[in-house]
C-alpha cells in the first residue's frame, strides 16, 4: 500500500497538520487491511490458519450447533456437510473421504452384485463414524446399502482362539470382518 504522503502535493507537505494527518491514516490503512486478510483467510475451512471464530462464523451459516465441540471436531463436520458432491462415483467418494478422513483414515470396499458400499475406518478416526456415515447417506443413492465400521481392535478379538486368528494377516485381522 503507498504511503498517503506520497499521493499529497509536494507544496502540502511542509504543513505540520497534513504530514501528522497522512501518518495517522496510513497506519489505520495498515490495520485495517492486515485485519481484512486475517478476515478472509480465516473464513475458509482448507485454510491453515483458520480459527475458532471462523469455524463458528461457519457453523452459524450451515445451522450446525458447536456447544461442546472442540475445534477439530467442528471442522471435521463442517467439512462433512460441504463434501456433499452429486452425482457420485467410487472416485469421487474416495475423493470425500480421503478428504475427511486422509488418504490412510479408511477403507472403501463396493460390491456392485449385493449393492453394499463398506467403509472401515482406521482406529485414529472413529469418533468420526457418524460424520462419515452421514456424509455418505446424503451422497450414495438409496438403493445402496451403507456399512460404516471401524477396524476390529483387540478388545473385539478377545473370544476368538489363536488357531482361528493364525488363518489371517496381521493387516487382514484389523481390517476384515472376522468378528
Amino acid at each position: 500500500m503507498p504511503n498517503l504522503c506520497e499521493l499529497i502535493p509536494d507544496f502540502l507537505l511542509p504543513v505540520r497538520e497534513i504530514a501528522l494527518f497522512c501518518d495517522i491514516v496510513s497506519a489505520e490503512l495498515t490495520a485495517l487491511q492486515t485485519q481484512r486478510h486475517k478476515a478472509s483467510v480465516r473464513q475458509f475451512l482448507y485454510s491453515p490458519e483458520i480459527d475458532r471464530e471462523g469455524l463458528l462464523r461457519q457453523a452459524r451459516s450451515l445451522s450446525v450447533a458447536a456447544d461442546g465441540m472442540t475445534d477439530e471436531d467442528l471442522l471435521f463436520v463442517l467439512r462433512a456437510l460441504l463434501l456433499d458432491q452429486r452425482p457420485y462415483h467410487r472416485k469421487n467418494i474416495e475423493c470425500m473421504l480421503s478428504r475427511l478422513v486422509g488418504e490412510s483414515g479408511f477403507r472403501l470396499t463396493v460390491d456392485q452384485a449385493q449393492q453394499t458400499v463398506t467403509v472401515k475406518l482406521a482406529l485414529s478416526q472413529k469418533e468420526q463414524k457418524n460424520s462419515v456415515y452421514a456424509l455418505l447417506d446424503r451422497v450414495l443413492p438409496a438403493s445402496l446399502l451403507l456399512l460404516v465400521s471401524e477396524c476390529n481392535t483387540y478388545g473385539a478379538l478377545t473370544e476368538k482362539t489363536h488357531a482361528f486368528l493364525s488363518a489371517y494377516t496381521h493387516e487382514g485381522i484389523r481390517t476384515e470382518d472376522i468378528i
